[in-house]
């Protein structure tokens, strides 16, 4: 049953992790991809603890 809390606290350091990459200078591709995952993450942690 802990594997719904992980998958929550790793979408929590990927988003923060998109949010640096998004401030630094350059090209924000690899934020962008941070944040999509972090999304994937968060809903994908919802629904294994909602299911199991």
């Amino acid at each position: 049953m802990a594997i719904p809390y992980m998958m929550l606290f790793l979408g929590s350091i990927m988003l923060v992790m998109g949010i640096e990459y998004c401030k630094k200078e350059g090209t924000p591709y690899l934020g962008y991809f941070f944040f999509v995952a972090a999304l994937f993450n968060f809903y994908v942690s919802i629904k294994s603890y909602l299911i199991g």
